[in-house]
């Protein structure tokens, strides 16, 4: 995946993963859904996650509102955060590029 700088409306996607079954988790009694960015400066930024459908195929979504969202250039680290009645615990980390501008 590859994002603009300073992108807004920007769908950055993350599916997570059962790390016992290898398939899709069922997200849709998540009582708390977040995505934890690691900029390339290594700062941490964390935001609320939606889910893509209902949950029922792990995928969640937020999307950018600000230019800051997508900023600096570079390569940036996400994982998702959840906590179901069943489970509490973190994605596998995702790589994105989020390109420069002139």
């Amino acid at each position: 995946m590859a994002i603009q700088q300073g992108a807004i409306k920007a769908s950055i996607l993350v599916t997570y993963i059962n790390p016992d079954t290898g398939a899709p988790m069922d997200l849709s009694n998540a009582t708390t859904k977040n995505l934890i960015f690691r900029r390339p400066t290594g700062e941490l930024v964390t935001k609320p996650a939606e889910f893509v459908t209902n949950g029922v195929d792990g995928k969640l979504k937020y999307v950018t509102v600000t230019a800051d969202d997508t900023t600096p250039a570079g390569t940036w680290r996400v994982q998702a955060d959840v906590i179901k009645p069943d489970y509490e615990g973190r994605s596998r980390i995702g790589v994105y590029f989020v390109y420069p501008n002139l």
